[in-house]
């Protein structure tokens, strides 16, 4: 485990494919919501600078797991748990 200021990787901008993946994994967690509480998904609209902002705070969380659980990748729930957490703590 990286202990020293210098080990630990800088965070830096998401590149293009990242961001765009991320996306498509929120849209559809959303669209299969929409379809389980029966409302039409083309209401759901969203402030991208939001979604933006949220899918950096959860790649954040990924190097955080990484770093602090000796090498371990963030599981698709808890991935799920943070995009519900931040989706109704910034309501983008």
């Amino acid at each position: 485990m990286a202990n020293k200021t210098e080990e630990f990787p800088l965070f830096t901008s998401l590149d293009k494919t990242t961001v765009q993946n991320m996306l498509g994994r929120i849209a559809s967690y959303l669209y299969n919501i929409s379809d389980i509480i029966k409302i039409d998904h083309k209401r759901i609209e969203t402030s991208m600078d939001i979604m933006y902002e949220i899918i950096e705070r959860i790649e954040k969380r990924s190097i955080y797991f990484h770093i602090y659980y000796n090498g371990c990748k963030m599981g698709e729930l808890n991935e799920g748990a943070l995009m519900c957490f931040w989706i109704i703590k910034l309501t983008p």
